[in-house]
């Protein structure tokens, strides 16, 4: 008898065990979520993600990308296809066309964080929110196109899915039409996600936010509005317009200037020949990014800035940095009406700061236009 009992509590601590152990591998596996542990691709052996059980969050500040840089590499052993590799670059220049996002091949030395475009056995389609921290994989294999990587770089800047916001049932019902797969026990995609971790930055629910799910496995229907009226929804291949005001909430991004990828253009301070802003102050920032093996050639056509306690460019000027951030090397600063020589970067990056403080006088501000070119 003593025997059975000491086999039969062995058995017990060995099921409570085999349960922790089962619950430890299914908090990793989401499909089309919000990310698995990195597992062998072709073969090799790669290093699981730090910390991926933390707190999912946009209210978690730490959790950004500083200054809104987020290192990348592809990985080219993973079998993409060149359609493959274009839809990954396709949603990154989409993001920085319409945000002060940006992306920028790792460097192994400056960059200890960054994502890796990769294939994950558990997902085909997955990512975790925000950083991380270290290495962290982006799943992309099936996505459905640029769409649906546009969604998972959503993760990765740091949000969740649209359809988990806590007051999700003011306005969708979901359905689930067929039953859970085990995947999706411990994090399922249509579970509410709390207010202290999910942050709706003050913006209305999203009929059209590129942040719904797209899976088979539930459905949801719009609520009648306030006016009885049932608004259109669905997830289309491109940021919505709230989707735009909150990713520049989140990271703050100036109220002026842009990343600019064409091979050439042209573009203003915001006060040039505009008298309705006399009187205002402004801080912008403008990237411009070539093809790696290009160069970039700024041309500043006009200069006025306000030279009132100026005389060394600390109020009022106009930077450009040889690189896409302000940690880059400085090229130039210029103040005043003195019209510059061109400037010339030495990489594919070009970073343009305006700093005005006028408050009293009406100054044009400045303009430019560029082209990028091969040596």
């Amino acid at each position: 008898m003593a025997q059975f009992y000491n086999s039969f509590w062995v058995k017990c601590v060995l099921i409570v065990l085999f349960g922790v152990l089962m619950q430890e591998i299914t908090s990793y596996v989401l499909i089309e979520s919000d990310k698995t542990i990195e597992s062998s691709v072709g073969g090799v052996e790669t290093p699981q993600i730090k910390n991926v059980r933390s707190k999912r969050a946009i209210m978690n500040k730490k959790k950004l990308w500083k200054f809104g840089v987020i290192p990348y590499e592809i990985d080219m052993t993973a079998g993409f296809d060149f359609e493959q590799i274009d839809n990954i670059k396709a949603a990154m220049k989409h993001w920085e066309f319409f945000t002060c996002i940006i992306f920028v091949e790792r460097h192994p030395i400056e960059h200890e964080d960054y994502i890796r475009f990769t294939k994950i056995l558990e997902c085909t389609c997955c990512s975790d929110i925000g950083n991380i921290g270290d290495r962290q994989v982006v799943g992309v294999t099936n996505c459905g196109g640029v769409g649906g990587i546009i969604h998972e770089i959503g993760h990765v800047i740091g949000f969740h899915h649209e359809h988990q916001r806590p007051d999700r049932d003011d306005y969708i019902e979901i359905e689930q039409s067929k039953p859970v797969q085990g995947a999706f026990f411990f994090d399922s995609p249509y579970k509410k996600i709390s207010p202290d971790v999910f942050d709706t930055l003050g913006e209305p629910y999203d009929f059209d936010s590129i942040m719904h799910e797209v899976i088979e496995i539930f459905t949801i229907r719009p609520k009648k509005g306030k006016n009885g009226i049932v608004p259109k929804m669905g997830r289309n291949e491109r940021l919505s317009a709230i989707d735009i005001r909150k990713m520049k909430k989140l990271y703050k991004c100036p109220e002026c200037g842009r990343t600019y990828l064409d091979k050439k253009g042209a573009f203003t301070s915001p006060q040039y020949y505009n008298n309705n802003s006399i009187n205002r102050k402004y801080y912008c920032e403008w990237r411009i990014k070539a093809i790696k093996g290009e160069r970039i050639l700024l041309e500043i056509t006009d200069l006025d800035t306000f030279l009132f306690n100026s005389s060394d460019c600390r109020n009022d000027y106009l930077e450009v940095y040889d690189g896409y951030w302000h940690k880059s090397p400085l090229l130039a600063r210029f103040c005043g009406a003195e019209i510059p020589g061109n400037i010339v970067s030495n990489g594919n990056h070009m970073f343009i700061v305006y700093v005005s403080s006028q408050t009293e006088h009406e100054h044009r501000g400045f303009s430019a236009n560029y082209k990028t070119f091969h040596d």
